[in-house]
């Protein structure tokens, strides 16, 4: 049963500002300011999982517009990836655009050829491609993860959108500093505050601030970095 329909555009709109403030965030600590790494990488770890949790439920809604994500994400994944690079990154290092496209491209084949062996071979493939992603294999894996909840009206969906901030950060985290991976915890908590105001005044971003902000404010702070 789909119970997608107590959810509207404006249910997203205060999980995307926080995502796109706590990614900036992350990357002026990593970028322009290292003295301040640890507080700025803190707050950066609540973007992804925001961002995969948008994205999914979006989907969950319209399915239609699965497409749509695929061709805005490859071209804009390949434009930011010198922008990535000129910031610090090694040229053979993909952006998050390339694993958020994987996502995309698992709940697509999901949708489009159900529980077969094609859907499950192409979910192993991309799964596997994800171990060369900041996030790894659950990075990929979570937008068709909580598109499933989602579609399904599951009520552990922020329960496992929780389990998934802190998964997919475990690999940037030393031994010592499971403080940083507890801060993903707050994804879940933006979501619910994010649903609870979605009749909210928060102004709507246009539809590709996103994708335009992403290559743009890395090539800004490496700017910044340099004077």
């Amino acid at each position: 049963m789909n119970r997608t329909a107590k959810l509207s555009q404006s249910s997203f709109e205060l999980a995307k500002w926080v995502a796109i403030a706590a990614m900036a965030v992350d990357h002026y600590g990593k970028i322009v300011a290292p003295d301040w790494y640890l507080p700025t990488h803190m707050i950066g770890r609540a973007a992804f999982p925001l961002f995969a949790w948008i994205i999914a439920s979006r989907l969950a809604m319209r399915p239609e517009l699965i497409a749509g994500y695929i061709r805005w994400l490859l071209p804009w994944a390949i434009v930011t990836q010198p922008a990535f690079y000129v910031a610090g990154r090694e040229w053979f290092e993909p952006n998050i655009l390339f694993e958020l496209l994987a996502g995309v491209l698992v709940v697509y084949t999901i949708h489009r050829f159900g529980r077969s062996a094609l859907s499950v071979a192409v979910t192993v493939v991309l799964a596997g491609v994800g171990w060369f992603f900041d996030y790894g294999p659950v990075g990929v894996l979570s937008i068709p993860l909580l598109f499933t909840m989602v579609r399904t009206g599951s009520k552990q969906t922020l329960a496992w959108l929780a389990l998934i901030a802190v998964s997919v950060n475990l690999p940037a985290a030393d031994s010592q500093d499971w403080w940083v991976v507890c801060a993903a915890l707050s994804a879940p908590a933006i979501a619910a505050l994010s649903l609870a105001l979605q009749q909210g005044k928060l102004p709507r971003l246009p539809k590709l601030f996103f994708y335009a902000f992403y290559p743009l404010h890395l090539l800004f702070l490496t700017f910044l970095s340099r004077i």
